[in-house]
């Protein structure tokens, strides 16, 4: 894992998991979002282009939490989630269906999303 820490801000991501898409085009990044002892900790995914770097942002697609502990935590620290490019233009997204969703986009970049509860 690794973790970005920028700004003043006191929030941090750790990237767990990223895929590229099928045309090389496109990737797909889950990570965790820190803000501090104030907050939780946030499930969050962005899609960017290929060459393009996570910056310390939230998710442009997805995010979400436990929801105080409802949603079970992986050993990464995020809920259970998975990322997964079906072609070039549609990746699905499977969450814990006890997460508290802040942001679901269903489309970026003439991508379209397809989110499942699990």
């Amino acid at each position: 894992m690794i973790a970005y820490t920028f700004g003043s801000d006191m929030c941090g991501n750790t990237i767990v998991e990223t895929k590229i898409s099928p045309n090389y085009s496109h990737k797909i990044i889950l990570f965790e979002r820190n803000c501090g002892a104030t907050t939780d900790f946030s499930t969050q995914i962005s899609i960017l282009k290929k060459e393009e770097d996570l910056e310390d942002e939230s998710g442009n697609i997805f995010s979400a939490d436990s929801d105080q502990g409802k949603a079970i935590l992986t050993e990464n620290g995020i809920i259970n989630i998975k990322i997964e490019w079906l072609t070039d233009k549609k990746v699905l997204v499977e969450y814990d269906k006890s997460a508290r969703i802040f942001e679901i986009e269903k489309s970026i970049d003439g991508i379209e999303i397809e989110y499942k509860k699990l």
